[in-house]
């Protein structure tokens, strides 16, 4: 009987021994993987920090994209419509780009709206009066447009 309660206690014993080896190879990876990450947190605090205090320094935001949005006034067919609306975009993404590294603060919406309201533009030798719904003014210009269709035009 005691040996068997020998044996039982050194299994135990040796049990407890492998599943120590096994389990702290994995305790020091996570140890070591939360260290990494501690210092990774660490960093990008203090880089959250830097770029809080420069934003607080200066607060000019600069127009880095147009994004024009043209429906038009008269239905075409899918095709059609989709590829007026997009050299109309075009045309009117070409028109804003000076626009683009502007300061937000500096550029007057009125000014943005008459550039384009009622401005006269011309795809596949068709006419089309620009009319302004809406004009979203900060870092993206964002202008929803209607196209209207004039007279054809007798370009030869």
């Amino acid at each position: 009987m005691r040996k068997q309660i020998a044996m039982l206690i050194l299994g135990a014993i040796i049990g407890m021994a492998v599943t120590a080896i096994r389990v702290g190879g994995q305790v020091d990876v996570l140890w070591i993987e939360n260290s990494r990450l501690l210092d990774e947190l660490r960093s990008r605090t203090e880089r959250l920090r830097l770029l809080e205090a420069q934003i607080s320094k200066q607060c000019y935001l600069r127009v880095t994209s147009v994004e024009p949005h043209v429906s038009l006034k008269r239905a075409f067919n899918s095709a059609e419509a989709q590829s007026i609306c997009l050299a109309v975009e075009r045309q009117i993404a070409e028109i804003l780009s000076p626009l683009l590294g502007k300061e937000v603060k500096s550029l007057d919406p009125t000014l943005v709206m008459q550039i384009l309201d009622q401005r006269r533009v011309q795809v596949n030798k068709q006419n089309y009066e620009l009319l302004i719904k809406t004009l979203i003014l900060s870092e993206r210009l964002v202008v929803y447009v209607e196209a209207k269709p004039l007279a054809i035009a007798m370009d030869s």
